[in-house]
């Protein structure tokens, strides 16, 4: 798989080490690492925004107990954030 951004292209890599484990994207200049949180029905992706593992570039989803989206909050910088709620 590639990945583009903007510029820099890369081969993607993934990584998983398990039921319950996050899983790292990875182009060897940035990292996205997705995490599921079965117990709080939530899912979060953190992806780096000026250095690797950075983290800063985060979103949570939140989840019903039928799979459907309640919540959205995202990050658009490390210095701003917003929330969507879904009904």
């Amino acid at each position: 798989m590639a990945a583009t951004e903007g510029s820099t292209t890369g081969a993607a890599t993934y990584s998983n080490n398990g039921a319950g484990s996050p899983v790292v994207a990875s182009t060897g200049l940035r990292n996205t690492i997705y995490t599921y949180e079965d117990s709080a029905l939530t899912l979060v992706m953190a992806a780096d925004e000026y250095a690797l593992n950075d983290g800063l570039l985060a979103n949570s989803t939140k989840f019903d107990q039928l799979g459907r989206p309640q919540l959205a909050q995202q990050n658009e910088s490390s210095s701003s954030t917003f929330e969507v709620r879904m009904l």
